[in-house]
């Protein structure tokens, strides 16, 4: 092959656990995130307006439990979702011949 000429590849099948398991570790990373910028906004907020809702300190807990929490539901998740979406693309792939990509 000669420098600047295009590849064609042809996807016909993904691995299902493979992409659960890219899928999951991706999701924690994203719920990582997610839950650091909820902190962050929540505790901007609290520390802006501190005396507009007093309830608000009833759910700091919560807050902070969104740390551990959105890492591990988006690790649950994503690991479903990505199997369910590798299982459907290998049907939808030996239907349409697969999905051509270009390097």
């Amino acid at each position: 092959m000669e420098e600047g000429e295009m590849q064609e590849v042809v996807i016909r099948k993904v691995g299902v656990l493979s992409a659960a398991i890219f899928s999951a570790i991706l999701g924690i990373f994203i719920g990582l995130i997610t839950g650091i910028f909820l902190v962050i906004i929540y505790s901007v907020a609290n520390s802006m307006f501190p005396t507009v809702n007093p309830y608000i300190s009833d759910y700091s807990s919560w807050v902070y439990y969104s740390l551990i929490i959105l890492p591990l539901l988006d690790l649950v998740l994503g690991f479903v979702l990505g199997g369910i979406f590798a299982f459907v693309y290998n049907i939808s792939a030996k239907l349409f011949n697969g999905v051509k990509l270009y390097s």
